[in-house]
């Protein structure tokens, strides 16, 4: 069973902009992608770092200056995947089958779970 991970909503909002980046960023191109302050964005980061839910991908130059930059150590389907316990996941399921949902997505959806078997 995954563990459950607790993360306030601006950690949340920094790890979105970095799971939709293609290339890992630093500190100042995450604040400029969010209406969150240079400041709070390099705390976030920080207690990111530490909880082990980002990593420092590499060291590269913003300008003339030596910058960390930083990739998601967890994806976003896994984030997810913590946040709804399994009775949660057999009632979406459920609710999803029973209405109206298109044959294309009810293939798409058997072939997940047969892939996990």
């Amino acid at each position: 069973m995954t563990r459950k991970i607790k993360i306030t909503r601006r950690e949340e909002d920094i790890l979105h902009v970095l799971w939709d980046s293609d290339e890992p960023l630093a500190a100042n191109q995450v604040a400029a992608k969010t209406d969150i302050s240079m400041n709070t964005v390099q705390s976030v980061l920080r207690k990111l770092l530490k909880g082990e839910f980002i990593r420092v991908e590499h060291i590269g130059y913003s300008g003339t200056v030596l910058t960390r930059e930083y990739v998601a150590n967890i994806t976003e389907e896994d984030y997810y995947a913590t946040l709804i316990s399994k009775s949660a996941l057999k009632a979406l399921a459920a609710n999803f089958i029973s209405r109206d949902a298109e044959k294309d997505d009810l293939q798409d959806l058997a072939k997940l779970i047969d892939e996990q078997k």
